[in-house]
């Protein structure tokens, strides 16, 4: 059976005289963060959904340049309110045509505060769309003990099932930007691209063409891992059990006993140094046999992540006149 975390503690407190479990706690976990971060392994992939509303265009809105404040008319107030506020305040505000884009921050039922001051000029009765760019990473990916915070690493595929196309994941801001400055292509999104990090840590992304037109996707995502908090749970069974206690052991337990050693007298009669080789080599083989496993259930070693044709159907007359993607997808 695959060893525990409290397992590895009590292991390495018998190993290391003075050695207290409080660091060992500390050590493993640093141990087990290094090793997360190795490669995409197979237990950090997961799959989630999402969705992207349609475009709210009801009643009209009055604001004033400068103001960070929309005031709707009857009608947009009440289209605004039979949307759930956690929902409704996730999505952009921005003037009919190609104005500007302002994130949502509080709605009172009677004023819509924005992120920022309005720089269109003041209008009364100006059409609007209120519609949904920015997206955090998928429900499933938030931590259920802690509301708002995510266990995402980075996107490995996003799909949309219903219009048949899978959406490019291998664009940044700076492309788009040149691309499309105005972000005035809207309708159906087939780029996922970076936008920024929230204050709080949440990475977001663009879609684009902005989807105005309701959409729905399934993905696959990287989780980065949480730290062992619990320590009951066992460890993925592809992990040969010596793994993280070796790299704990040459990384962190054995250097602080070497240098330790003239504070504590039961550390004084051992060769730390000769130990921390033989651990560091213990760990490269239990390093190599854990990523054959893993190959055994998610092949990456031999075939990699990078595939040329990674965001497209199949190239043939009947996919390209079903998908209106804009023949940039086919060579760049």
């Amino acid at each position: 059976m695959p060893i525990t975390f409290h397992e590895l503690v009590s292991e390495l407190t018998g190993m290391v005289p003075d050695y207290s479990a409080l660091k060992a706690r500390k050590d493993l976990n640093r141990a087990w963060r290094d090793l997360l971060d190795k490669r995409t392994w197979s237990f950090l992939v997961a799959d989630g959904a999402f969705q992207a509303p349609p475009v709210l265009t009801a009643g009209t809105v009055s604001l004033t340049q400068g103001s960070k404040v929309v005031v709707p008319d009857a009608v947009a107030a009440n289209a605004w309110n039979a949307i759930p506020a956690a929902s409704f305040l996730a999505r952009q505000f921005r003037l009919a045509g190609d104005g500007g884009i302002y994130n949502l921050v509080t709605w009172t039922g009677g004023n819509l505060t924005l992120d920022r001051a309005i720089l269109e000029p003041s209008a009364t009765q100006a059409g609007y769309r209120i519609y949904q760019c920015y997206f955090p990473p998928p429900p499933e990916a938030m931590i259920s003990t802690v509301p708002g915070v995510f266990d995402f690493n980075r996107w490995l595929s996003v799909v949309d099932p219903a219009q048949g196309y899978p959406l490019r994941i291998d664009r940044g801001k700076a492309w788009l930007d040149v691309r499309d400055p105005q972000r005035s292509a809207v309708g159906q999104a087939h780029h996922v691209v970076d936008y920024k990090t929230t204050a709080s840590g949440v990475p977001l992304y663009e879609l684009w063409p902005h989807p105005t037109d309701g959409q729905s996707f399934i993905c696959l995502y990287k989780r980065r891992g949480l730290p062992v908090e619990l320590g009951t749970e066992p460890f993925p069974q592809m992990l040969p059990d010596g793994l993280i206690l070796n790299r704990a052991l040459y990384r962190s337990v054995y250097p602080w006993a070497a240098a330790n050693a003239g504070r504590f007298p039961a550390l004084q009669k051992t060769n730390w140094q000769y130990l921390v080789r033989e651990a560091r080599g213990d760990y490269l083989l239990d390093l190599q046999a854990a990523q054959l496993n893993d190959d055994n259930v998610m092949l990456q070693s031999i075939t990699g992540t990078g595939r040329r044709w990674s965001a497209f159907g199949p190239i043939d007359s009947r996919f390209m006149q079903s998908h209106s993607m804009g023949t940039e997808h086919w060579w760049r």
